[in-house]
């Protein structure tokens, strides 16, 4: 089957190399809000050629358009893998064919607000930590 994304990154560092102009400004803005939410307790890793964040298990993404196969076709977005369950999931977060990923998509930098994404990324790690204790209980 190969790979139908025609490109391959060894890591992050690769994938953010790649980027550029407006994509690689809201990348690093996304990235630095993720990464300041989870501090030393999760793990940023590549999985499918984007930057996925882990915290008892998959957290959230982010894509952008400019890598392929991601269904993005412009900007970039800001998944939430258990996205259905947060607050603002069908309001300000649009609930993905999935049934279960959400997705802010932003085409400007200037859109991002701190404030809003650190709320989504602490409302995900709590959900993820209340998923994997019911887990525990079973």
């Amino acid at each position: 089957m190969g790979n139908p994304q025609k490109i391959k990154f060894r890591d992050v560092a690769d994938f953010l190399s790649y980027l550029s102009g407006e994509e690689a400004l809201i990348v690093d803005q996304l990235r630095s809000i993720v990464l300041d939410c989870l501090g030393d307790r999760g793990e940023e890793r590549l999985s499918y050629n984007a930057p996925f964040y882990h915290y008892h298990g998959q957290l959230c993404l982010i894509w952008p358009a400019s890598v392929p196969w991601g269904r993005v076709d412009a900007g970039v977005a800001l998944s939430f893998v258990q996205g259905k369950l947060l607050s603002d999931c069908g309001t300000l977060l649009e609930l993905q064919d999935r049934k279960t990923i959400a997705r802010k998509i932003y085409h400007h930098a200037r859109e991002i607000d701190r404030e809003q994404v650190e709320a989504w990324v602490f409302e995900a790690m709590a959900i993820n930590e209340d998923l994997k204790a019911s887990k525990k209980h079973k």
